[in-house]
């Protein structure tokens, strides 16, 4: 197995004898090597039988790897995009409860930190009168409805301000909407 093994990935994941013989089975993942020098993932099951022989399964699980590997680096690349962003991103859930937030969108809404406004409700800061207009918007979203509204907030520090959002509704992979999507911009200089 030492000929096939990277030695990098042994050093960083040792094969676990120890725990084959103390009766456990063994399931690891490693990088392997191919004849032609390529590589390739691979999922190992193991147990030691009774008689003393290695009972092993091997299978192949590179393109599980690189889908794993793609997923991230997608998600990296979004997160990205979604931090820099210099307009608010949000995501609420059906009752208007916070799931996520950009750092734009906290300043706007003047919180230190999304843990200081993280499942609360978005509607505490809309000022009153805009309330029912927002809690319409949310519930047509999750309708399935896209839509666009202007109102006045009250940050957590006092700051009024007057914003325009954009609401879509976001789907799950079964098409199933799951939180309202919003982005909005801060247009209090244009209200003046």
């Amino acid at each position: 197995i030492y000929d096939f093994a990277i030695i990098e990935d042994l050093q960083k994941n040792p094969f676990h004898f120890e725990m084959l013989k103390q009766g456990k089975s063994v399931v690891t993942e490693r990088i392997m090597k191919r004849k032609d020098g390529s590589t390739l993932f691979i999922e190992v099951s193991a147990k030691l039988l009774t008689d003393g022989r290695l009972l092993a399964f091997v299978r192949d699980i590179s393109d599980r790897k690189k889908a794993d590997l793609a997923l991230k680096e997608s998600e990296n690349h979004l997160r990205t995009i979604l931090q820099t962003e210099p307009e608010c991103i949000k995501l609420l859930r059906k009752n208007g409860e916070l799931e996520d937030m950009n750092p734009a969108g906290l300043a706007m809404i003047e919180a230190d930190d999304f843990e200081q406004v993280k499942g609360k409700s978005i509607l505490n800061i809309i000022n009153k009168p805009y309330r029912k207009a927002f809690q319409s918007l949310t519930e047509n979203v999750f309708k399935g409805k896209s839509g666009t509204l202007e109102f006045e907030i009250t940050g957590l520090k006092g700051t009024m301000r007057w914003l325009s959002t954009n609401a879509v509704p976001l789907k799950d992979a079964e098409g199933k909407i799951v939180s309202l999507l919003g982005v909005t911009r801060d247009i209090t200089d244009r209200k003046k």
